[in-house]
């Protein structure tokens, strides 16, 4: 099972034409939707009581374990958005009051979760879920401190998304979690502000010198890159010396293109897009057993994962819902 994290909003959305569409989003259901079409997925968020009940069954239709969906007395998160013609996207506004109480504790059944997802949210809360799920962040590092990252299980794996908001107002709490990642989602703009660096190149490799296993880039209607060394678990090995890996390593690269669409609505594709990536990596991972590897970093499958990501995305921005992910 994936546990996927992520907010469950109501969205209001303009495109250049002037056009208004209310309707379900968030980055939890885009990512399930997409993912769900792989590997069971179980999703954590946060509604209020204003909250339709109809896009939840519908989201459940889609076989989407929605048990890990809390309830709170405050308003839904709301989010307005305005598209120009080049699918460039303005926030208007973003009502994320529900986020500052939400801190769920998990339930056995999630703390055993295969993988986790950290989707697109407050890191204060991504950090609270990740020391739940990972063993060796229980104990005195629930209260807020992350610890070093011990060796991973190449079974367990775990994935972050975040958004420039986030980054701007909270990159060091962001950063904190950077050594505990399987695999770190960012756009183009994203990863250079997080990677605090002028070319996508050297804000990549300091990303990866700071724990993840891969990077991954998402490009729009350029499609998407992924980024790792060549060899991770020397990397990893290294990091854990207090040494920096040697700067003549050339980073590998991966990349899948995608298709133009007509009258595209770009709302959930980058989630989506995580979805099919991360669900297509988790459902391929019993392939990969070789001791002492970190999972999925063979070339065949991430290519794999990466087409599965971009259609993925490509039919999130084709119709303003994820009810076609599935």
């Amino acid at each position: 099972m994936i546990l996927a994290l992520g907010t469950v909003t109501l969205d209001r959305v303009e495109d250049a034409n002037g056009a208004v569409r209310e309707g379900p989003g968030g980055s939890a259901p885009y990512f399930a939707a997409a993912a769900t079409r792989h590997h069971d997925v179980r999703v954590v968020g946060v509604v209020g009581p204003d909250y339709p009940r109809a896009p939840l069954d519908r989201l459940q239709a889609l076989g989407v374990d929605l048990g890990g969906i809390r309830s709170s007395a405050e308003p839904s998160q709301r989010w307005h958005a305005r598209y120009d013609r080049d699918g460039n996207r303005t926030t208007l506004s973003s009502d994320r009051r529900i986020l500052e109480g939400f801190r769920p504790d998990l339930t056995d059944e999630e703390k055993a979760a295969q993988a986790l997802f950290l989707g697109s949210i407050d890191p204060a809360v991504q950090g609270h879920v990740l020391r739940q799920w990972l063993p060796v962040l229980r104990g005195p590092y629930d209260r807020g401190s992350v610890p070093p990252p011990a060796p991973r299980d190449r079974v367990r794996v775990v994935a972050l998304d975040s958004m420039s908001h986030w980054i701007g107002s909270r990159r060091d709490d962001l950063v904190t979690l950077l050594p505990h990642l399987t695999v770190l989602f960012g756009t183009s703009d994203e990863l250079l502000e997080l990677g605090d660096r002028a070319s996508i190149e050297d804000a990549v490799a300091a990303l990866l010198d700071l724990g993840p296993d891969l990077i991954v880039e998402k490009r729009g209607r350029a499609g998407a890159r992924a980024y790792a060394w060549p060899t991770p678990d020397i990397a990893a090995t290294e990091r854990a010396r207090g040494m920096q890996p040697p700067r003549e390593r050339r980073i590998l690269t991966w990349t899948a293109t995608t298709t133009p669409i007509s009258a595209p609505d770009p709302t959930g594709a980058g989630d989506a897009f995580c979805g099919g990536f991360f669900g297509k990596w988790v459902e391929c991972q019993p392939l990969r057993s070789e001791p002492g590897h970190s999972p999925g970093l063979d070339s065949q499958l991430l290519q794999v994962c990466l087409v599965a990501g971009v259609e993925a995305g490509t039919r999130a921005a084709s119709v303003p819902s994820w009810e076609t992910l599935r």
